[in-house]
């Protein structure tokens, strides 16, 4: 009973973020489809040396320039979905811990505290994200200064 509540909260928490779910899944959606087609393109490389002394170049040469478009097509989805999908994956855990601190304060209030200070702490980052989702440049960083 316990693992249904708490994968509803979780659902509430992804419900806010559905068109970034439908992005990251077209995007998955793509990539599949063309990392299967690349095989294809491959084969047809192949029938095109026929035999010795019979290979269509000109054919060859633009299958490469498709194959190459195609690899590229798909490291561009890949990275636009895995940008996508850290920005899911911070948004919820952001919003999780801020509900969560929020809770907590609200409890202790209750409780009969008149003030209540909530310090979290983390490894200091010193570096941005790769992906370039929550720090894209080290001038938005404090902790790389001071290490």
């Amino acid at each position: 009973m316990k693992k249904k509540s708490t994968l509803k909260r979780i659902l509430t928490y992804l419900g806010k973020r559905k068109f970034l779910i439908a992005l990251s899944i077209i995007f998955a959606g793509i990539s599949v489809a063309l990392t299967l087609y690349l095989p294809t393109v491959f084969g047809d490389m192949i029938d095109t040396m026929v035999s010795k002394g019979a290979v269509d170049f000109k054919k060859l040469i633009s299958l490469f320039i498709h194959a190459g478009a195609v690899i590229g097509a798909t490291a561009v989805t890949n990275w636009l979905m895995s940008v996508i999908n850290n920005r899911i994956t911070f948004g919820v855990a952001r919003d999780i811990r801020r509900d969560a601190g929020a809770k907590l304060v609200r409890l202790l209030k209750n409780a009969g505290a008149r003030e209540v200070h909530l310090r979290s702490s983390a490894p200091p980052f010193l570096n941005p994200c790769y992906y370039g989702t929550d720090i894209d440049s080290k001038d938005a960083l404090i902790a790389c200064n001071h290490t």
